[in-house]
């Protein structure tokens, strides 16, 4: 049974339509050979050979229960901060008892879940507004999540998360006054935190909902202060021209710095 691997060069979740009309991404993440798993149905598609069938890999009954709460939430945080547009999907899947530090069994079916790891992931994709001709936001966070004990005089259980981020943007902007301007980049941040598993506050997935919140909104804050502005400067100083300045011999000339 194959399982996902974490990559340091993430491609962009590609747009798919589940048969019964509900968009979830392909990633590296829900993929086995040539099909990819739907969070929504849990099923294989296109639909693998029979022969194949019994390899494909499933997250444990527990773990499968908990994707679905966080497909269902992911939804509405894409609803409030993405004004609804685009794609989004969760993947969980089962860390290895080699891939789990504190040498649990990870993989079992029902009972409670152990170390485990997640793809959150959204794509927008936006054309023809008044700001620019076309954009794409392309995020995947993939958190690693490990029961852990807590410190002294702590009661309840525990879990390390480590996340890491990448966002990729790409924005086309087309006007008569600067022609066309394409600005792309990606961003990666990685950051990890050890919060208690209370299901009052969302259990696991509250924990990895706030920590992914909290990471985006300081991306979108980097981007623009590293990319837009930087840019801004770039095309300004480039095409603003020094005002003329007289010369000895009567004419016009550009005044340079220093002078």
């Amino acid at each position: 049974m194959s399982q996902p691997t974490h990559h340091s060069s993430i491609p962009p979740p590609f747009p798919h339509r589940h048969p019964q009309n509900q968009p979830y991404l392909l990633t590296d993440y829900n993929r086995d050979g040539a099909s990819h798993r739907s969070p929504w149905s849990n099923r294989y598609f296109p639909t693998p050979a029979p022969s194949s069938a019994s390899s494909l890999f499933y997250p444990s009954d527990s773990l499968r229960a908990l994707e679905v709460e966080a497909n269902a939430l992911f939804q509405v945080y894409r609803e409030l901060y993405y004004d609804g547009l685009g794609a989004s999907s969760v993947y969980f899947w089962d860390l290895n008892d080699e891939d789990d530090p504190n040498g649990g069994s990870s993989g079992r079916s029902g009972g409670g879940v152990g170390g485990f790891a997640g793809c959150f992931a959204i794509k927008k994709g936006v054309t023809d507004t008044r700001a620019f001709r076309k954009g794409t936001w392309d995020s995947m966070h993939v958190v690693e999540v490990q029961p852990t004990a807590r410190g002294a005089g702590a009661t309840g259980p525990a879990a390390n998360y480590k996340l890491t981020t990448t966002v990729q943007v790409s924005v086309v902007v087309e006007s008569s006054d600067v022609g066309e301007v394409c600005l792309a980049g990606v961003v990666t941040r990685t950051t990890e935190a050890t919060h208690a598993v209370v299901g009052s506050t969302g259990g696991h997935v509250g924990n990895m909902g706030r920590m992914i919140e909290d990471m985006e909104i300081s991306l979108r804050g980097d981007w623009d202060a590293l990319y837009v502005q930087r840019t801004r400067e770039i095309v300004n100083s480039v095409r603003k021209m020094p005002p003329p300045v007289a010369t000895e011999g009567g004419g016009l000339g550009s005044k340079r710095e220093g002078q």
